[in-house]
């Protein structure tokens, strides 16, 4: 099993041009393990643009 920290890290290096945060990056991660569940969020600029290792979007909710 892999160091939870150590892929929290590889996230946020992972988009250095957008300074993903650790909170969004455990979110992107969650959302990678639970496909079937959607991220219900307010930040529709920042996730809109994240993706999974595979490069698929992060399912969202943005509430008006």
């Amino acid at each position: 099993m892999r160091d939870t920290s150590l892929e929290l890290m590889e996230w946020v290096a992972g988009y250095g041009d957008r300074e993903m945060d650790v909170a969004d990056a455990r979110i992107v991660m969650m959302a990678e393990a639970n496909p079937g569940l959607r991220v219900l969020t307010v930040d529709r600029k920042d996730f809109s643009l994240y993706r999974t290792r595979r490069g698929k979007a992060i399912r969202c909710e943005f509430p008006p």
